[in-house]
């Protein structure tokens, strides 16, 4: 193919249209029955069309292959949502402030969609405008779908203030999905708070000078998560197989799913504690709370034997709990008339455990890297949930002596040596361990805001400790999938050699000799615990109005993601591969940007 052909196949060979239409529209209206009653009805739509169009003509490799190949994809998702609420507030008084909201509200999620392809075109004219004019004997398809999801909720609460120093939130919920059978539909999900204001006490009138603001509280809440698909807990239908009756090949169908029916709605539960303060004046102001939440009856996926004929089936079972410190501070450090300076401090803690999986299951093994890494996510009790699981190496063998003295008899010099966890003389599946959790232990995160004048300076910096991630980089760095696949130099480079005795790394001779079925090990499971320069903002307030239309000009230079630390071999500690549960993966993910931008804000 000469350039003109292949500059011609670029610009003209593929015609590609994606439309997106959206509508999005909320009618309220307040019903005043007295003047501390009033109802609320709101309606509410988000309607989303989708259409994708995609032709390859015969000037591409592709389409002249199979004279011409395309197809087109429409989809409508349309949301509807309704509420009916009454709100009632009345002070009695001086001291006592009451509210209460009642109400009920309606949602509904309706998805629906057609796609068909075609290849082998009588012309490329008509493009995909004609898709019947191909000649339908390649296995190209039309399929169609729709599915609904209904929501529907009770909703109550009640705000109670007493001076203004005691205060009291309860609410309650009914909450009902059409995901659920009949019996398990609607669950019911409270929630409780009070506070305490202790710097508007008497007894604390002495000490507001130096703490201006106290305030303890105290909570506890339930919430519900839905979050399977639709129709799961019936049995339907889909297309699948063929049968001949007759001597005419029918259309057979098959069950879609191993429905349960048992099925009903995962909870979680929070207990915390904490308290709001404020310092000289509230120059310095923020809060400290610790909570425990716990996560129970968890729509998980349960494996299932082959011979089932199902991968899985979703069941409720086991207890997760999150705990830990969040703190808040927030200091005005200068505030003069040319010269501000503002800080905002976070940080918090957190511990992830498994504490409760059913009798059936000791441990579910997960975690899938296309076909090139699996089951290497464990959830067992008494470990965080998704953690990594592999082998944990104890170096480079460096001579025969400590090959013969080893579990490892076969090896070779150079070769890594694997941790005998049980003692047996044998390295196997036993010996594997947790080796990191994806949850950070620690995280903060820190702004500053200065002005001079016109001119402000925001810098944002955040850091995360005691993270892991499985950096399948490295994984393929040490076992290649094939010889053409490029690799990180960090291994390569320093990889063990007689010249060069490491302990860090091996040789690299025939890998799959000792990484097979091991390449999940302390090697390719690494810290992902970072500290970053986030962002840092100029920005310039013009003084000048240029005209009466225009209320502000500003001017800004910014720069995002200007520098990261971190120990892991890769490009992005914060990236993930797999998008999807918690356990993380390195895997070709795209270098972070280092962004230069310029920008102009004009108000009208």
């Amino acid at each position: 193919m000469n350039f003109l052909v292949f500059k011609q196949a670029l610009i003209n060979g593929v015609k590609t249209q994606n439309v997106r239409t959206a509508f999005y529209a909320t009618l309220s209206t307040d019903l005043h029955f007295r003047k501390d009653l009033i109802g609320t009805i709101r309606v509410g739509s988000d309607i989303e069309s989708l259409f994708d169009s995609n032709y390859n003509n015969r000037t591409t490799i592709n389409g002249k292959a199979s004279n011409g190949i395309g197809g087109r994809d429409v989809a409508d998702q349309t949301h509807w949502l309704t509420e009916f609420l009454l709100n009632y507030n009345k002070n009695f008084g001086k001291n006592h402030r009451l509210a209460l909201m009642a109400g009920t509200t309606f949602e509904q999620f309706v998805t629906a969609s057609v796609s068909a392809s075609s290849r082998g075109f009588l012309s490329d004219i008509t493009g995909a405008d004609l898709l019947q004019s191909g000649d339908n004997l390649t296995g190209d398809a039309v399929s169609s779908n729709r599915s609904r999801n209904r929501l529907h909720s009770f909703l109550g609460r009640m705000n109670y203030g007493f001076l203004d120093r005691y205060l009291l939130t309860v609410s309650l919920r009914v909450d009902g999905t059409s995901r659920f059978a009949d019996d398990n539909k609607y669950a019911f999900f409270p929630s409780a708070a009070l506070a305490w204001r202790v710097s508007d006490e008497t007894f604390f009138k002495g000490l507001t000078n130096t703490i201006s603001d106290l305030k303890f509280r105290v909570g506890y809440g339930k919430l519900g998560n839905q979050g399977i698909q639709n129709y799961e807990t019936i049995q339907t239908l889909v297309a699948g197989g063929s049968a001949v009756f007759e001597n005419t090949l029918r259309q057979g169908v098959v069950p879609a799913r191993l429905p349960n029916d048992a099925l009903k709605w995962e909870t979680t539960s929070e207990y915390n504690i904490g308290l709001d303060y404020g310092l000289f004046g509230n120059r310095l102001y923020g809060s400290l709370e610790y909570y425990v939440r716990t996560t129970s009856d968890q729509l998980f996926n349960k494996p299932l034997p082959a011979v089932v004929g199902y991968t899985n089936i979703r069941v409720n079972f086991g207890k997760v709990q999150n705990s830990g410190f969040d703190f808040g501070l927030n200091s005005i450090n200068i505030r003069k008339k040319d010269f501000e300076w503002t800080s905002m401090f976070s940080a918090s803690t957190l511990k992830n455990e498994v504490v409760e999986l059913p009798n059936f299951i000791s441990q579910v093994l997960t975690g899938n890297l296309g076909a090139f890494i699996s089951n290497y996510l464990i959830v067992q009790k008494g470990s965080p949930m998704q953690s990594y699981y592999g082998y944990q190496m104890d170096g480079i063998f460096q001579n025969a002596n400590e090959i013969k003295e080893s579990a490892q008899p076969a090896a070779k010099q150079g070769e890594p040596k694997f941790k005998d966890q049980n003692g047996d003389g044998v390295i196997n599946i036993n010996d594997q361990v947790v080796l990191g959790s994806p949850f950070p232990k620690f995280s903060f995160g820190f702004n500053n805001h200065l002005r001079y004048k016109n001119f402000t300076l925001d810098i944002f910096i955040q850091a995360v400790k005691g993270i892991s991630t499985f950096n399948g980089n490295m994984a393929e760095a040490l076992l290649p999938t094939n010889e053409y696949r490029n690799r990180l130099s960090e291994p390569y480079l320093n990889r063990w050699t007689a010249q060069n005795p490491t302990n860090q790394y091996p040789s690299g001779v025939n890998p799959s000799n000792y990484f097979s079925g091991r390449i999940v090990n302390s090697l390719t499971v690494q810290d992902a615990s970072f500290f970053r320069l986030k962002n840092i903002v100029l920005n310039y307030k013009w003084p000048i109005k240029f005209h009466a239309v225009v209320s502000k000009v500003n001017v800004y230079v910014a720069m995002d993601n200007i520098l990261t630390i971190t120990k892991l071999i890769g490009f992005d500690p914060d990236a993930n591969a797999t998008s999807s549960g918690v356990g993380k993966t390195n895997y070709n993910d795209y270098p972070l940007n280092r962004t230069l931008r310029l920008g102009l804000n004009v108000t009208f």
